[in-house]
């Protein structure tokens, strides 16, 4: 069981710092809870995210909405509550890994092909658009514009697919493998998609 604080002097994004608690934690997650194999207590976590400034309140909420997900699941011990990643919060966090650390192994090579996926999630279902949006970018998916998404590893078709139907929006959506027309600039298609400034200086 994690006990001790999350150690504040080894932030694994370097300079780049989350922009929400959340985002915070799912980092604190998946570089020290789930490569331990085990639960950590709210208030490891808590006071982790002390350490960059997050208040309790926030880590809370923080906790419950990365639970809500999927990702985490909640157990107690006597006053005490305890986080264990679940099944899918495993399988993400080990594909989020792999594409962390494991960049330099994959080939570099590409053939031109781009996977395009068209999905529209109604306005009044702003919960399952969040959840769908955190896990396209997550794959890192890029979005030009509303309801469309679009990544150059035209392999990761499978990968989309599974997210799209754990949402329950395979009747929603459409996707496709190809090579960019002869309409656009591709190049504006990236930076409408990528924030690139934000990218290059997160990778210094």
């Amino acid at each position: 069981m994690t006990s001790d604080p999350i150690p504040a002097a080894r932030n694994p994004l370097g300079s780049m710092r989350p922009s929400s608690a959340r985002a915070l934690l799912l980092v604190m997650i998946g570089e020290f809870v789930w490569p331990a194999g085990q639960p950590a207590w709210s208030s490891t976590l808590i006071s982790g995210l002390a350490e960059f400034g997050i208040e309790p309140n926030a880590a809370r909420k923080a906790l419950h909405r990365i639970a809500a997900t999927g990702i985490t699941a909640s157990g107690r011990e006597g006053s005490r509550v305890r986080w264990s990643i679940t099944a899918k919060g495993d399988h993400i966090l080990r594909s989020g890994w792999e594409r962390t650390y494991g960049w330099h192994t994959r080939p570099t090579a590409w053939d031109g092909r781009w996977l395009i996926l068209s999905v529209t999630v109604p306005e009044t279902q702003r919960k399952l658009r969040h959840h769908l949006q955190n896990r396209l970018l997550w794959a890192g998916l890029g979005s030009p514009a509303p309801g469309e998404w679009l990544t150059p590893h035209a392999e990761r078709g499978e990968q989309i697919a599974q997210i799209v139907q754990e949402l329950g929006l395979g009747d929603q959506a459409h996707s496709f493998v190809g090579n960019l027309g002869p309409v656009g600039d591709p190049q504006r298609l990236i930076t409408s998609a990528w924030n690139l400034e934000e990218i290059g200086r997160a990778h210094v």
